[in-house]
């Protein structure tokens, strides 16, 4: 008899032929090859098995399973055993077993049986032992249902245990390579793969089963030599190759199983590490756009925010995080709210007094580690309209003695007129460049203070900055605009393009000015 084993189950399930328990079981494996001796051998603990039974069956109340000697066919009382029946998208039924193999089972030899209303089922004899360091466990599952006929729920896994040695097999690199300009190849990603193998004689029947196991995608091979012991079945690609190379006598077979146990990658990306201890990390932002940008909000009744706050913790030991707020540009903050051990939080906040108002987190560990977020900012105003802006004076002769003795420059003079006390933004952008370099600056005539100074960059470099208004919602402003020495060039120049937002502080008006100076050296 050949075995053939059509499900691949490492453990198969023949019918009862008859009503009566019995200890000849005329498809025993070793039933039908007398001459050899081979039994499973399963360890202390948890054990599953699994079988295809009749569709008539209904409920799992039809099903009774025990586990029986195979000396007198007796039940084994006092063994944990839970089953479940489970049904396809076609109707057939399957029966899941684990049952808890205690210590008082070492040493004797059994069986499981399935009683059905309809049918009865008995499964391959097995042994209960210690395993030592002659045996390799070999478990696998799937993280899909169906494989064939097996079927994987309820963290069901095959568990076989064979007498075989794994021993390393030679390494090797896979690369990925770019051309560098010079015809050279340069590796860009290695990966070292450390082969492994065993060899072992089993019945046909199990070799048929092993030889499903590159269809599975979590396969686990415990190196008792090594000390190692069973361990959470995890999904992962271990490239396993089976061979199977059926014996003369029809009854064995010698397995060879190649597999990929460790994989070390090295690329030209750069992963950054931290110390120990370090403080979290923070970041905050508008939940409904994920961005970060000042907002603004004309009181109408009520303002009302969304934030969002994503903590990473290098140490892995967050433990508090605190949301804070100012209403006085960032000098005092104050709690309120917080949270725990999380990862993600939101707050919303509601605001009703003209204000500009400032928000952050502060997220601790348990070492009393600690961060800050960025900063949101949200400003509420009574009157917000659209900035505009006016042209006073163009091209004024500008004083440049902060700046190198032979430039030059020019000044020119503008009128904002918009919500009270509205904070507008304006978006400088280079245009046109060539020469020494230049400085930009922002100056509020009303008080004669400088708003900004920039020193700009080649052309497309751009910024954006804060340009606020009186009570009445207007101002007195100048851009100067100071060109570099010429050190040795035929020309120099600069041109800046300043363009007003909108009251939504992101979308550019059509209210600009140009500020451009041109020297011949």
């Amino acid at each position: 008899m050949s075995f053939y084993n059509k499900d691949k189950n490492p453990f198969p399930f023949y019918k009862l032929e008859g009503e009566v328990w019995t200890n000849t079981k005329p498809l025993w494996f070793r039933t039908n090859c007398k001459s050899c001796c081979y039994k499973h051998r399963l360890g202390v603990g948890n054990a599953f098995f699994q079988l295809p039974i009749s569709n008539e069956v209904t409920s799992a109340a039809q099903v009774s399973v025990n586990i029986r000697k195979v000396g007198d066919n007796t039940i084994v009382n006092g063994i944990a055993i839970t089953k479940n029946v489970l049904v396809d998208s076609n109707g057939g039924k399957y029966v899941i077993i684990n049952s808890d193999l205690q210590q008082s089972l070492v040493g004797d030899e059994y069986y499981i049986s399935v009683d059905t209303t309809f049918n009865k089922y008995y499964s391959e004899p097995f042994c209960v032992s210690q395993l030592t360091d002659k045996y390799v466990s070999i478990e696998w599952s799937n993280s899909n249902t169906f494989v064939g006929a097996l079927v994987y729920a309820n963290n069901f896994k095959h568990v076989i245990n064979v007498e075989a040695v794994i021993v390393p097999r030679e390494s090797e690199i896979e690369e990925e390579t770019e051309e560098d300009g010079f015809g050279n190849e340069t590796p860009t990603l290695q990966i070292l793969k450390q082969g492994y193998q065993l060899s072992f004689v089993v019945p046909n029947f199990i070799a048929q089963a092993l030889a499903a196991l590159p269809l599975h995608d979590m396969v686990n091979f415990i190196n008792r030599t090594l000390g190692e012991t069973s361990t959470e079945l995890i999904e992962s690609n271990k490239y396993v190759k089976v061979e199977v190379s059926p014996e003369l006598d029809n009854c064995f077979s010698f397995v060879t199983i190649q597999y990929t146990d460790e994989i070390v990658t090295k690329t030209n990306c750069t992963n950054d590490v931290v110390f120990l201890n370090s403080p979290p990390i923070t970041t905050i932002f508008w939940e409904d756009t994920g961005t970060n940008e000042d907002r603004v909000c004309q009181i109408d009744g009520t303002c009302e925010q969304t934030m969002m706050a994503n903590v990473i913790d290098p140490d892995g030991n967050l433990e508090t995080i605190e949301w804070q707020r100012s209403d006085d540009l960032g000098l005092n903050w104050v709690s309120f709210s917080f949270a725990g051990t999380t990862d993600i939080d939101t707050r919303t906040i509601t605001e009703t007094d003209l204000d500009s108002y400032q928000y952050r987190v502060k997220a601790t560990d348990v070492n009393g580690m600690f961060g800050y977020s960025n900063i949101l900012k949200y400003n509420l105003y009574d009157d917000l309209i659209t900035p505009s802006l006016e042209l006073e004076i163009a091209s004024l002769t500008s004083n440049c003695s902060s700046q190198d003795a032979e430039s030059e420059g020019v000044t020119n003079i503008f009128d904002i007129a918009a919500g009270a006390s509205q904070l507008v933004k304006a978006k400088l952008e280079v245009t046109e460049y060539f020469g020494s370099g230049f400085v930009f600056q922002l100056l509020d005539l009303g008080d004669s203070s400088v708003l900004s100074t920039w020193t700009g960059g080649p052309i497309g470099t751009n910024i954006v900055v804060d340009i606020p208004l009186d009570s009445e919602g207007s101002g007195q402003f100048a851009t100067k605009l100071c060109l570099n020495s010429c050190s040795g060039t035929t020309y120099t120049r600069a041109t800046v393009l300043m363009t007003l937002l909108d009251i939504d502080n992101i979308t550019e008006t059509n209210q600009t000015l140009i500020t451009e100076k041109y020297i011949i050296c």
